[in-house]
């Protein structure tokens, strides 16, 4: 069965005053409906970078060597931006690294929210639009969302503010979710919430979840799968407790190892070899 994304034989570049730089080389995976798929490496890896090419966000120094990317068996690779608008506003969405910065600071979270409706919904009434916008409020796991409506990013913790940016990504009902490291510049508590937010999120909705995280502690909450990459490679993928228990390349097992509470002193893997660095890339 095909998944309901699928990324095939990926290669991407960046150009740079040095000459071109390849960041993603020879990406090969699926997410199936309903699933949530981590992607996980250090900072550099090429994390980012995949899920913003497939997002269409990339710089115009970016460009696509080869590969295919395929929503639903339909072949996206070469789609305009008109054409990815469009899918933005129906199938892809996704949460971004610091939820501070992806909010305009001089509009209230109720109007940006009620923006992101209005994309999917142009021709709703406005009172009809309120009140889904108070409906996804809800859904983030805001409490009193009348309340919050009228604040701005300011006024908000950083958790508040994730929970705003996820109500937003949630107005186009996307098949695909992708979460870009949507934990890392939150508190422990806060981490934990966002991660179950995001599991009752996939669970309600059969939503596909693509979570990009260099902690593995959230990575063994939430995934189902796990793809680890190493500069700009996938490196190993599995199941959540096979990556775990039984890792086959020994930069997975670094990545276990930097989880403090995970007993891993009788995990080994099997031999596996490094591939050659490449460009920083997320």
């Amino acid at each position: 069965m095909s998944g309901i994304l699928e990324v095939k034989n990926l290669s991407v570049s960046f150009n740079t005053p040095d000459g071109e730089l390849q960041i993603l080389r020879d990406v090969s995976f699926s997410i199936n409906k309903g699933e949530v798929l981590a992607i996980a490496g250090e900072s550099g890896s090429g994390k980012s970078v995949l899920c913003k090419t497939v997002m269409k966000l990339l710089p115009e120094s970016a460009s696509i060597k080869s590969g295919r990317i395929l929503i639903d068996g339909v072949d996206i690779t070469g789609y305009s931006q008109k054409d990815m608008d469009k899918l933005r506003r129906n199938v892809l969405s996704m949460i971004f690294q610091d939820p501070v910065a992806a909010l305009n600071p001089s509009i209230s979270i109720g109007k940006q929210i009620t923006e992101a409706v209005r994309v999917r919904n142009p021709d709703m009434k406005r009172d009809a639009v309120y009140n889904q916008v108070i409906k996804l409020m809800k859904l983030a796991g805001i409490t009193e969302p009348e309340r919050w409506y009228k604040l701005y990013p300011h006024n908000l913790s950083g958790g508040m503010c994730q929970r705003s940016v996820i109500a937003a990504a949630l107005a186009s009902n996307p098949k695909i979710l992708f979460a870009d490291e949507p934990t890392t510049s939150l508190d422990v508590i806060t981490q934990v919430q966002i991660l179950d937010l995001l599991g009752d999120i996939q669970k309600k909705f059969l939503t596909a979840i693509v979570f990009v995280s260099h902690d593995m502690g959230a990575v063994a909450r939430i995934a189902d799968r796990v793809l680890v990459m190493y500069a700009g490679q996938i490196v190993e993928t599995g199941k959540v407790e096979d990556i775990f228990y039984a890792p086959e390349h020994p930069y997975t097992l670094k990545l276990i190892q930097s989880v403090p509470y995970f007993k891993y002193s009788s995990i080994h893997c099997a031999s596996g070899t490094y591939p050659p660095g490449g460009g920083s890339g997320g």
